[in-house]
């Protein structure tokens, strides 16, 4: 089953400090998208243009509804952040990997679907 994606999606950025979430995470706030927070692992506290920083998923998730999530982390750790990710709660939604290329050349469209 596909998810909207609405106005009033709200969304978290894991990896929100890495150079390439920092970017995605202005343009997306620029865009006008409901950024309601970002992990960082140690760097919870912090805020990425006012965006909060949480250490965990968990974290941001007992506080507040999340629909969906976007994982900003180096390739090589990616699965094992979706697989934290699906194995957290199996709402979760389903991972697309992708390459940081393909993101900054805009080449991307990522269909969102839930896990089933």
């Amino acid at each position: 089953m596909g998810v909207l994606v609405h106005k009033d999606f709200e969304f978290i950025i894991q990896g929100i400090t890495g150079r390439e979430a920092l970017n995605f995470t202005r343009e997306c706030l620029d865009y006008g998208s409901n950024v309601v927070g970002g992990v960082t692992p140690g760097r919870g506290g912090r805020d990425v243009y006012g965006v909060p920083v949480y250490d965990t998923v968990r974290e941001i998730t007992s506080q507040r509804k999340v629909d969906g999530t976007v994982i900003t982390v180096p390739l090589a750790f990616a699965p094992d952040v979706a697989k934290m990710t699906a194995t957290f709660d199996k709402g979760v939604l389903r991972v697309k990997v992708m390459k940081p290329e393909e993101v900054a050349a805009k080449k991307v469209t990522v269909p969102i679907t839930k896990a089933s």
